[in-house]
């Protein structure tokens, strides 16, 4: 990183966990293991 910023095409690749995994399939696998152990928020959709 540290082009310019005409250089930015696509935003998903800043949306990464540190061990390369995508941030958002990441956070839904988590809400959906938080929503089955009964712990987590009572719905959780993904359009």
């Amino acid at each position: 990183m540290g082009g310019a910023p005409s250089d930015i095409t696509s935003l998903a690749s800043y949306f990464v966990t540190s061990t390369g995994r995508d941030l958002f399939d990441a956070m839904f696998e988590d809400l959906e293991f938080l929503r089955d152990q009964g712990t987590g928020p009572a719905t959780l959709t993904q359009d």
